[in-house]
């Protein structure tokens, strides 16, 4: 160490520089001051250091786990749709709660949003397909249901004019828009068949507000009499069908014959 005053080496244990005579002890005071001080200031920047570390390990966890989290999310999204909310929203907290900068943290941010967005997208595709889904099953509801011409109606003769037959006849009008019709117990044999299209006329008159009728036209494009093909010129089975008792019953007419029938399913 020198000494203050005339700045020639000195020892530590002197008490008074030998060349000024000088007192040294306030310089060895002030020499362990510094020491202390410059000891602190170490202390305290360590101390600093170790909570940046931290702060840093603590905000790439939170990143790193919002960045997995959104990878599952879009994964998830894409297999089963808008049910994987919960998957990007947690990534977006974790992400969003991340302390600092990182490429963790703008990774977590970003999958996150693409997954919610996938999962967005998915809601509307889904609520598209329901909706269509939805107006498919009406129309099935409208057009196949216990409420529509649809079925194998097993029919006998009801009272119209002047025609009384007891023979049982089978009147099939399929789902694919075809029909026979026949005897029953001879159907194989003796029969009419075609397609058919029909109109439904509902609440027809204040009479009958609330059955149901549809007007079929049913035109015959293959007549069966005994085994054998025979003309269909001129042959059609255009009816018309009102529904009753809760509609497993109807009454049918055929408007070529005024031929009137009373059938069950």
């Amino acid at each position: 160490m020198e000494c203050k005053k005339c700045g020639k080496p000195v020892k530590k244990t002197d008490a008074f520089c030998q060349y000024c005579g000088t007192k040294l002890e306030a310089e060895k005071k002030e020499t362990k001051t510094t020491k202390k001080v410059e000891k602190k200031e170490e202390v305290k920047q360590e101390v600093v250091k170790t909570e940046v570390v931290e702060q840093k390990k603590s905000g790439n966890g939170l990143a790193i786990a919002g960045m997995v989290l959104g990878i599952i999310g879009i994964v998830f999204s894409l297999i089963v749709g808008p049910f994987a909310f919960l998957f990007p929203l947690l990534g977006l907290i974790f992400a969003l709660c991340a302390k600092g900068k990182s490429g963790y943290k703008t990774a977590g941010i970003i999958t996150s949003i693409v997954g919610f967005v996938i999962g967005i997208i998915y809601l509307i595709l889904g609520v598209f397909v329901f909706s269509s889904l939805l107006g498919l099953a009406g129309n099935y509801i409208n057009n196949y249901s216990y409420a529509s011409p649809y079925g194998e109606w097993t029919c006998t003769s009801y009272p119209s004019y002047s025609y009384k037959n007891s023979e049982e006849t089978t009147l099939n009008l399929k789902y694919d828009g075809t029909y026979i019709y026949g005897p029953k117990d001879e159907l194989e044999n003796n029969h009419y068949s075609g397609t058919f299209t029909y109109t439904s006329e509902t609440d027809k008159n204040e009479k009958y507000s609330g059955k149901k009728f549809f007007d079929i036209k049913a035109p015959v494009t293959e007549y069966i009499n005994q085994g054998v093909k025979g003309s269909t010129y001129g042959k059609n089975l255009n009816m018309e069908m009102q529904l009753i008792n809760d509609y497993d019953e109807a009454i049918i007419m055929f408007y070529n014959t005024y031929n009137t029938y009373k059938c069950t399913k």
